[in-house]
């Protein structure tokens, strides 16, 4: 109520007052004693309405989270106790408030913030960004810390899921196809961390889950993790070989499982050649090929002037895989060093064991799916044979490693593309030894590296929570979000995220969150936080250490006043106007 109308209402009903009480035939002693009493009562019920301010005080926000206790919110002298939505509702003396933000305007006077509980949800992260910040964390939850959300892969692909843990000792992870068979089981490195992989068949989202084992085999924890597998334009795969080879047979096959636009030229001597008609090595051609994949003795056969199309070719995005069949000679190394790939190494063969799963094996804590026998190491592989060459460039990147850590594949960047090389001369053994997974997995990893990088229309998948802040970001004016029930609604860019075009919004349901705008499309997959608690408590814990901010100076705060308490005045107005109806009801003595 303004205090203008306030006052008009009490001064109006005094004058109103005053003029009965002169029309009212009372004793002159008891009339005086009514006519002080009126303004007095005018003045308590004023009080009442509109108590007098006080001056306010300068402290430090105590925040109650989720999970806060009593004894964990003692205050010093001018801080305020607050309880956010999520606090539990035992506690009392705390003041409840629907955000921080909110808080924050409400107490001018916070100099910094202190976070009690689980910690503050996504919703108030923002509030506190750049405060003060001290927060003492409970324990960890067993399970599952830190779980990443996969970028969304082309069918056929793999997929690579990564994640750390807490709490747990000699813990194994396990993914889960989303028909609930196993796909791969790996150990927790020393400091929690583990990935696993897995492979993508048809186009379309699907939930894949993680499951936390403990050292007795049962499961500790779990988490879903969405996979979006979109359907790409097929790259385009040219082999360029100087002779027939078992390999290149077992490669020209994967390559059609995984729907390549292959085109082969293999030479057989005397001018012949296998495969398909035979294509003009030019500028042109080169362009419209995403990938060329070519042995040493096919490319020193190139005339000098194609190896230098070749080259600009690379330059302008185009990504080529050296494949040697056999030990290179001064003429192989000379041909393959003007594509700046130069090499060292004598070239001798030398054995190369693959790891038994399809897992990086440069992760150390990968270790292979148990068989129904229980034996991780039941299905013996073949020893490969590699060439013992690698670049003599410092800046070429191994991209495969057997488990001891040799790499066999690498990769340098030149201009826009990329020129690579791979060692191993036999990988079609591990398809005869019953691996055709295995064997999969090292040219699917390989050429991904390598081939030309092409503009997409789709934006990673994120993960997030239900009843939780998300946002989605890189959004046009027309977008739209379609909910898991099939609901369609606008999603619109806040003005002040800029370029960033950015949206916010707090799903109420699980599942898969579907968003375009005409020129992408993305997708946000939501979980309840009763799915995955410990993956939730972490985060949650996870995220507010990040805001802690215990060197930054005091932020500037305004001491104003604030409204004093309103019960005494009300007191006093009831004693006053009970004291004053006593004084008016009183019979009149002279009236007797």
């Amino acid at each position: 109520m303004p205090a203008w109308t306030a006052l008009a209402t009490v001064v109006t009903i005094t004058l109103l007052a005053w003029w009965r009480l002169h029309r009212a035939r009372l004793p002159a002693r008891r009339k005086a004693a009514v006519l002080v009493l009126q303004p007095v009562c005018a003045a308590l019920l004023y009080c009442a309405l509109l108590p007098p301010s006080q001056p306010g005080g300068t402290g430090t926000l105590v925040v109650a989270t989720a999970g806060a206790s009593t004894a964990a919110l003692q205050a010093a002298a001018g801080d305020t106790v607050i309880a956010l939505p999520e606090a539990p509702a035992a506690l009392r003396t705390a003041e409840r408030m629907p955000d921080l933000a909110t808080a924050l305007r409400r107490h001018p006077g916070t100099t910094a913030l202190r976070i009690v509980g689980a910690g503050l949800p996504a919703r108030d992260r923002d509030a506190a960004r750049g405060w003060p910040l001290r927060y003492s964390p409970p324990p960890p939850a067993p399970g599952l810390s830190a779980l990443g959300t996969p970028a969304p892969v082309a069918p056929g692909n793999e997929v690579t899921i990564q994640g750390r843990i807490a709490g747990l000792r000699a813990a194994r992870l396990e993914l889960l196809d989303p028909a609930g068979r196993r796909v791969d089981l790996v150990a927790a490195g020393d400091d929690g961390r583990f990935q696993l992989t897995g492979n993508v068949r048809a186009a379309g989202d699907s939930v894949f889950l993680v499951r936390v084992l403990g050292p007795d085999g049962r499961a500790r924890d779990q988490a879903s993790v969405p996979v979006s597998v979109v359907e790409s334009p097929a790259a385009s795969l040219w082999i360029l070989a100087g002779a027939p080879q078992p390999e290149l047979k077992y490669l020209r096959r994967w390559a059609h499982d995984a729907g390549l636009q292959l085109h082969t030229q293999i030479a057989t001597g005397g001018g012949m050649q296998l495969g398909d008609a035979p294509r003009t090595l030019d500028a042109a051609t080169l362009d419209r090929s995403d990938l060329l994949i070519v042995d040493e003795r096919a490319l020193s056969a190139l005339s000098r002037a194609q190896r230098s199309a070749l080259r600009a070719a690379i330059e302008r995005g185009l990504g080529v895989l050296l494949r040697l069949s056999g030990p290179p000679d001064a003429a192989h190394r000379s041909a393959i060093a003007e594509l700046g790939l130069a090499l060292r190494g004598d070239g001798a063969a030398a054995p190369v064991r693959m790891a038994a799963a399809a897992v990086p094996p440069a992760a150390a804590t990968a270790q292979p799916p148990v068989t129904a026998a229980g034996d991780p190491a039941a299905d013996a592989l073949p020893v490969l044979e590699r060439r013992a060459v690698l670049p003599a460039d410092a800046d070429a990147i191994a991209v495969r490693r057997t488990p001891d850590g040799t790499p066999y594949v690498w990769w340098r960047a030149l201009g826009r593309g990329r020129v690579g090389l791979v060692t191993v001369t036999d990988s079609y053994r591990l398809v005869l030894s019953g691996r055709p997974d295995l064997h999969a997995a090292v040219w699917s990893r390989t050429l991904a590296a390598l081939t030309r990088a092409k503009a997409v229309a789709y934006a990673p998948v994120r993960s997030g929570w239900r009843d939780q802040r998300s946002d989605v970001c890189g959004l046009g004016n027309a977008a739209r979000l379609q909910a898991p029930d099939g609901s369609v609604g606008p999603l619109l860019p806040a003005p002040d995220t800029g370029h960033a075009a950015c949206a916010g919004i707090w799903p109420e349901q699980t599942g898969w969150y579907r968003w375009q705008d005409g020129r992408r499309s993305g997708a946000l997959y939501v979980r309840a936080a009763a799915d995955a608690p410990a993956l939730f408590a972490n985060m949650q814990r996870s995220a507010t250490l990040a805001l802690v901010n215990t060197g930054a100076a005091p932020h500037a705060a305004t001491a104003t006043s604030r409204p004093g308490p309103r019960w005494p005045w009300w007191l006093g107005f009831v004693l006053a106007a009970a004291l004053l109806w006593w004084l008016e009801r009183r019979p009149n003595p002279r009236a007797r």
